[in-house]
C-alpha cells in the first residue's frame, strides 16, 4: 500500500469523495482519472492523504473512501472532531524549550501554539470578530462544540494582583461558553508548578470552576 501527500492532489480526491457521496453508496473514479493525476493505479490500495483509493480488478473501477471520517485531505481533524483529549494531546506534542520561556511573550507564545494547532486541526486560530481578544486561541467551531483557550505564563501568576485577575476573566468567559469547551493553560518550568499562587489557579479552575487545565512546562 503506497502513501503520498501530495496536497493538491489529496485535495482533489477528497472533494470529488465528497461530490461523489451524494449521488452513489461509494464513489468510485476511472482509471482515466488516475491516469490524469499521474497515480500509480498498479497497487491494489493507494493512500494519498485522507483518501484511499481500492483497485476492483473485475469492473475497472478505483473506489475512493476515508481513511478518518473525522479528518480533511489534509489529515487535519474538522470542527465536529474538536474536543478535550485531541486539544490535550496536541499541547503535549508541543516542544516547549526553556531557551522560548526567556525570550517569549505571552503574545509570541500564543502565536507559536496557534501555528502549532493548525497542524493538526482545520480551524485554530486567535480570537476574531466578535470575540477579537476575548480568547487567545479557538479551535473548532466555538458557536457549535469548539474550544476556547486562555494562555497565561507561570511568571506573570507569581504576582498576587495577576493572579486574581484570571478568576474575573474566567468568570468572563464562562458567560459565553460551557465550562468543558474551556480551558486555561499556565506555561513555565517545573519548579514554577509548586508556587502558591499556581496551586491556587489550578484548584480554583479544575475544582470550582469545573475547566480544563493544563501546565505547559519546558523541556
Amino acid at each position: 500500500m503506497k502513501k503520498n501527500v501530495n496536497s493538491k492532489t489529496s485535495e482533489y480526491l477528497y472533494n470529488m469523495y465528497l461530490k461523489n457521496k451524494t449521488k452513489v453508496i461509494t464513489p468510485w473514479v476511472p482509471e482515466s482519472e488516475l491516469k490524469k493525476l499521474n497515480i500509480d493505479n498498479s497497487k491494489k490500495e493507494t493512500i494519498i492523504g485522507n483518501i484511499k483509493i481500492k483497485k476492483d480488478v473485475i469492473d475497472k473501477r478505483y473506489y475512493l473512501s476515508l481513511v478518518d471520517k473525522k479528518k480533511n485531505y489534509e489529515r487535519k481533524w474538522l470542527d465536529e472532531a474538536v474536543d478535550f483529549g485531541k486539544v490535550q494531546k496536541v499541547i503535549e506534542q508541543y516542544k516547549f524549550t526553556k531557551e522560548n520561556l526567556l525570550k517569549f511573550k505571552e503574545t509570541d507564545l500564543n502565536k507559536d501554539l496557534e501555528t502549532h494547532f493548525r497542524e493538526y486541526f482545520v480551524n485554530a486560530h486567535r480570537s476574531a470578530g466578535n470575540l477579537r481578544e476575548l480568547f487567545d486561541l479557538e479551535i473548532g467551531d466555538i458557536q457549535k462544540n469548539g474550544f476556547v483557550i486562555e494562555l497565561k505564563m507561570a511568571k506573570a501568576i507569581k504576582n498576587n494582583a495577576k493572579r486574581y485577575e484570571i478568576t474575573g476573566q474566567v468568570k468572563q468567559y464562562l458567560r459565553q461558553f460551557n465550562s468543558k469547551n474551556f480551558m486555561l493553560i499556565i506555561a513555565g518550568e517545573h519548579p514554577d508548578k509548586q508556587n502558591k499562587n499556581i496551586i491556587s489557579v489550578e484548584k480554583e479552575i479544575i475544582n470550582d470552576f469545573k475547566c480544563n487545565y493544563y501546565f505547559l512546562e519546558t523541556i
